[in-house]
């Protein structure tokens, strides 16, 4: 088993409770080995909670010699300029503005109404229709667009 799914088993095994996933690993060489753990939540991720998996992953790390270079480890969740990469993702965040970019280089924003296991579904106030469905598999990137009104 390589190195990134051992740190997925170990993070899965650290979550506080089921409404906790992982989104991301991420691992970097260099002098130092850096580790970046993305974790999020269905109803958001408190900085307790990544300090929690941070330590408990990095205690598994240490016990299983894992790496045998000087390493570092980060949890955090994701930014907002993150794009929505799982579907738990795009289902906790029904009812924001959205940022779509298709594969086929289109752009689309609206609020994003509805997620299924096949597409999600935008709705728009400008233009002919104003529900559109997307294909996951046609989705490049999508991102929550924040407001500061």
């Amino acid at each position: 088993m390589e190195e990134k799914e051992k740190i997925a088993d170990y993070v899965v095994a650290a979550l506080p409770d089921t409404s906790c996933f992982l989104v991301d690993i991420q691992i970097a060489a260099g002098g130092k080995k850096k580790v970046t753990v993305v974790v999020d939540a269905d109803e958001g991720l408190k900085i307790d909670d990544c300090a929690k998996i941070s330590r408990q992953v990095g205690l598994m790390i240490e016990e299983e010699g894992l790496f045998d270079q000087a390493w570092m480890l980060d949890v955090t969740s994701p930014g907002l300029d993150s794009p929505l990469t799982l579907w738990r993702q795009y289902k906790k965040n029904v009812g924001r503005a959205v940022k779509v970019k298709k594969k086929d280089g289109n752009t689309l924003k609206g609020k994003l109404l509805k997620v299924d296991q096949e597409q999600i579904t935008l709705g728009q106030e400008k233009g002919p229709e104003k529900e559109i469905q997307i294909i996951f598999e046609e989705i490049d990137w999508t991102k929550i667009q924040v407001s500061f009104k």
